[in-house]
C-alpha cells in the first residue's frame, strides 16, 4: 500500500482488524521463536549450503533455488530479529492480499471494513500454526492472492467510479449522490487551488495526488430549484485513484462513499438519484471515455449543451 493509503486505511475503522492481526501473529511468532517450533532451520541451512557451494537439497530443503535468494536477507540478520521479521512480513502481505481481494467485489468502504474483520478470523485461525512455524506457505499464499488481484484489476474490465452521498444536513440536494469531489470556486481562488482544497476536504485526497487531475470539459447549467435559479459553469476533471485508496470525508458534508460500476452509475442518473451537476460531469466522462454509446438516443443533446468545451489545464 502507498503511505497515504495506509494512513487512510487505519483511519477508516480498521484498527480492530489491525490489532487482531498484530496480536495473533505476535503470539504465534513468540511461540515459534521462543519455543523453537520452527521450520526455518531448514531455510537457514539451505542459505548456508548455497554460500559455501554445497548441495542445497542435502538438509531437507524442497523449494526452488530462487527461494534461497529470497530468504538470504533474513538469514543475514540477527537470528531472533530475522525470525520475527520473516513472520511479520509474510503476515502483512497476506493481510493486504485479503483486503484487496475483498475490494474486487465489495464497493462500499464500510462494508469492506466489516467483511475484512470477519474474514480475518478464519484466515488467522487457519494460518496460526504456519505463522508460528515460520512456514513459507504463508508468503506463497499471500503472493498468489496479490497476483490474482493484480490480474483481475488489469483484465480489461470496465473502470469503476467513486461517488459520494451528500449529507442529509446539506440544504441543497440532501441525500443525493454526487461526484467524489465537487465545490464552488470562492472569491480569490483559482480552479487548481479549489480542486486541491475540495479534494482534501471532501475525500481526503492529498494535494500531490489531486494535482494529477486531467481536464475534461466544462458545461453550463441552468436549472430551477425551490430556492431559486442555478446558473453556473461546471469544470470537469478526471482523477484516476490508486486501487487501495479509500475516500474519507474531512468536512462532514458526505455521509458515505461508494465504488460503483458504469452500469450502476447510469442507473443512478436515470433514477434521478444523482445531482444534476454530478450527472452532467459523469456523463461527460462516460462519453469522452467511450464507455457509453454517444450515438444512443439516451444521450442525444449532450454535445449541444452550452459551453461544452475543454476545462482549463491545471498549471
Amino acid at each position: 500500500m502507498r503511505s497515504g493509503a495506509v494512513k487512510n486505511w487505519f483511519g477508516s475503522g480498521n484498527r480492530a482488524a489491525a490489532l487482531l492481526w498484530l496480536l495473533t501473529v505476535l503470539v504465534a511468532a513468540i511461540g515459534g521463536v521462543a519455543g523453537h517450533r520452527t521450520v526455518t532451520d531448514v531455510y537457514h541451512g539451505a542459505v548456508e549450503h548455497w554460500l559455501s557451494g554445497q548441495d542445497l537439497y542435502g538438509g531437507g530443503f524442497q523449494y526452488p533455488p530462487t527461494f534461497v535468494l529470497l530468504f538470504a536477507p533474513f538469514h543475514a540478520l540477527p537470528h531472533a530479529f530475522g525470525e520475527y521479521l520473516w513472520r511479520g512480513l509474510s503476515a502483512l502481505l497476506l493481510a493486504i492480499g485479503c483486503w484487496r481481494l475483498l475490494g474486487l467485489q465489495v464497493t462500499t468502504p464500510a462494508r469492506r471494513r466489516r467483511l475484512f474483520l470477519w474474514l480475518s478470523l478464519p484466515v488467522l485461525l487457519t494460518a496460526f500454526d504456519a505463522f508460528r512455524n515460520g512456514q513459507a506457505n504463508v508468503l506463497f499464499g499471500a503472493l498468489t492472492v496479490l497476483g490474482a488481484c493484480a490480474l483481475a484489476g488489469r483484465s480489461g474490465a470496465a473502470p469503476r467510479l467513486w461517488i459520494a452521498r451528500r449529507s442529509l444536513r446539506k440544504p441543497i440536494d440532501p441525500g443525493l449522490y454526487d461526484n467524489v469531489v465537487g465545490g464552488g470556486i470562492g472569491w480569490g481562488y483559482g480552479i487548481g487551488e479549489t480542486l486541491v482544497k475540495e479534494c482534501q476536504e471532501e475525500s481526503g485526497i492529498p494535494a500531490a495526488l489531486a494535482g494529477q487531475a486531467r481536464a475534461g470539459r466544462s458545461v453550463q447549467v441552468l436549472a430551477q430549484h425551490a430556492d431559486g435559479v442555478q446558473w453556473e459553469r461546471i469544470y470537469v476533471y478526471d482523477l484516476p485513484l490508486p486501487e487501495d485508496f479509500i475516500p474519507s470525508s474531512q468536512d462532514g458534508e458526505v455521509s458515505e462513499h461508494r465504488l460503483v460500476s458504469i452500469d450502476e452509475v447510469q442507473e443512478l442518473i436515470a433514477a434521478g438519484a444523482m445531482t444534476v451537476d454530478a450527472s452532467l460531469a459523469t456523463l461527460d466522462w462516460l462519453l469522452r471515455g467511450g464507455h457509453v454509446d454517444s450515438d444512443s438516443a439516451r444521450f442525444s443533446g449532450f454535445e449541444q449543451l452550452p459551453a461544452s468545451e475543454s476545462s482549463p489545464l491545471l498549471s
